[in-house]
């Protein structure tokens, strides 16, 4: 299992060293939905730090299922950080820039 905080600084630095790339994939199988909670907080938290601004992230359904809490049909807000659940995502987290 890879460094969680390590792997959100790293995508923090490859969307701060290219400024027009608007997203960015992490492979994520074997994860369970713990280890996507880490990934995500761990992400935006790099993210802020680096001062890019992330408009939010996708997950897979199967490793991170939508919670009963939803505000929405297919993503929620955790801590003020958009969660989007995509039957399109398949073992992967994808970043969204801002």
């Amino acid at each position: 299992m890879p460094d969680l905080d390590e792997l959100g600084r790293a995508v923090a630095d490859a969307l701060a060293a290219n400024p027009d790339q608007k997203s960015i994939e992490i492979d994520t199988p074997g994860m369970t939905g713990r280890d996507i909670d880490v990934l995500i907080d761990a992400i935006y938290d790099a993210c802020a730090a680096a001062g890019v601004t992330i408009k939010g992230v996708k997950v897979d359904p199967i490793q991170h299922p939508l919670p009963m809490e939803a505000q929405y049909v297919n993503a929620y807000m955790r801590d003020g950080r958009l969660i989007v659940v995509d039957l399109e995502v398949d073992d992967k987290v994808v970043v969204r820039r801002k």
